[in-house]
């Protein structure tokens, strides 16, 4: 047996006592121990994690001889718990870590006080990185700040915008919600709203089978127009560069006053056109 490593078992990330240990035999690998102990059946079981060498492995790389502790650790599954996995993960290797350390402290000589108080020092620094590389999840969504009915609203309701963002890739056939290419506005004619949004679909050549908006297709809406741009297309049905300003929607013009001025773009950057709508 190769006394020097060992694989960790952690069956509760939030109980660091509850680990099993197991010895290993000389050049065997991963997926070659998970085998003679039954790991596979564990590992479906549960949504397990492998950290080898301070990373986490996929299943494709469990082919490694083992020369160094391996740590198995089964994530808690269900709702929101106001902690990060990877965090847990990524202490579970530091501790690891600083029992690896243990061993060649003593053979160096140093007392057991002095490396208590380095393995503390350790542990205390890494765990403050840990939380700053890996942060804690927000607050749930009713913690956040109430927002208008969106009754007289006829912006999307399920479409994000994320601009500058990366641009998907769709594989397969899927029902997605693509994101805003561009932002969104409104204008008014004729005491009638309009709404202009232009989508992302994704890189590439996209098939559209069914556009709908929310359960009900678009054919079904005589008021809507679409249009489909290919890759290197222009949009033809509207403007797509428009820059909003809130600030200066919803006054009321009933007084005799003056309103404004208010900045209509950015210095540096020329428009072609500016609008406004009085109702």
């Amino acid at each position: 047996m190769n006394d020097s490593f060992q694989v960790h078992w952690l069956n509760n990330p939030f109980d660091y006592s509850d680990v099993t240990h197991y010895p290993v035999a000389p050049n065997q690998t991963i997926q070659q121990w998970l085998d003679n102990n039954g790991g596979l059946e564990r590992l479906n079981q549960m949504p397990t994690v492998c950290v080898y060498k301070n990373r986490e492995l996929m299943r494709s790389e469990y082919d490694q001889i083992i020369e160094d502790h391996v740590c198995f650790i089964m994530m808690p599954t269900g709702g929101d718990s106001g902690s990060n996995p990877l965090a847990m993960v990524a202490m579970l290797a530091l501790t690891v870590y600083t029992g690896g350390l243990t061993s060649g402290w003593l053979k160096a000589g140093h007392s057991a006080y002095a490396i208590a108080g380095a393995q503390t020092a350790i542990m205390a620094g890494g765990a403050i990185l840990i939380n700053a590389v890996f942060p804690p999840p927000g607050l749930p969504n009713s913690a956040g700040s109430t927002q208008g009915s969106p009754t007289y609203s006829v912006s999307a309701q399920g479409n994000s915008a994320r601009l500058r963002g990366p641009i998907p890739v769709n594989y397969g056939r899927m029902r997605i919600y693509p994101d805003f290419a561009a932002n969104p506005y409104s204008e008014y004619e004729s005491n009638e709203q309009y709404h202009y949004q232009l989508f992302c679909i994704g890189q590439g050549q996209n098939r559209l089978t069914n556009v709908r908006l929310d359960n009900t297709s678009i054919e079904n809406f005589a008021e809507a127009t679409l249009e489909i741009i290919p890759p290197m297309g222009t949009v033809t049905l509207f403007h797509t560069a428009v820059v909003l300003a809130p600030e200066a929607g919803g006054q009321d013009m009933t007084d005799p006053i003056t309103l404004g001025p208010y900045t209509v773009n950015d210095s540096g950057t020329q428009i072609s056109l500016t609008a406004h709508s009085v109702h």
